[in-house]
């Protein structure tokens, strides 16, 4: 008699920072800086009285937006069900797709022309990889609340290897 086990495979990924990300950055740290001297500059009485409080306030505020955009998503394979949550500075989890690979019309690398061809048909794209440009990128498509959706991913060979095993017509190479 042969005993099933269950799989489970964790897999977590850092989104590399996008130009977005740096503004936001540079923007939060300007803002900061200009913030504080206009308190100085305008209303020195006032910053003498509370300079301490206003500063550990603005240098926590910018803290949180620059950490903020440290961005890693975790994917988590479970036999057939897949999620995949979004985790902020490493502190803040967020699950952002949850569902069964065997619901998944297409599983393919993003070099494979299904991509391109999904891609035409004007559907919802959710990006969870570390970059849309990266070679590692795989997606796959399955039906979401209103329309079917396209998620890219990064996924490793035993993630690979799972989904193959529980949806094989729909991996593509």
């Amino acid at each position: 008699m042969a005993i099933n086990q269950d799989v489970f495979v964790e897999k977590i990924v850092a989104r590399r920072r996008r130009g977005m990300d740096y503004l936001i950055v540079l923007g939060t740290s300007f803002g900061s800086f200009g913030i504080i001297f206009a308190i100085f500059f305008f209303f020195p009485e006032f910053f003498i009285s509370y300079g301490i409080v206003l500063l550990a306030g603005v240098v926590f505020m910018a803290h949180k937006l620059i950490s903020a955009q440290n961005i890693e998503f975790e994917y988590i394979v479970t036999n057939d069900d897949v999620t995949i949550d979004k985790i902020v500075a490493k502190k803040k989890r967020k699950r952002v797709f949850s569902g069964s690979c065997k619901d998944f019309t297409s599983i393919a690398s993003v070099t494979n022309s299904l991509f391109m061809d999904n891609q035409n048909q004007g559907m919802k794209i959710l990006d969870y990889s570390s970059s849309k440009t990266s070679a590692k990128n795989w997606f796959f498509v399955t039906k979401g609340e209103k329309e079917s959706v396209m998620v890219l991913f990064e996924p490793d060979e035993k993630i690979l290897q799972i989904l193959r095993r529980f949806n094989p017509r729909a991996v593509k190479q």
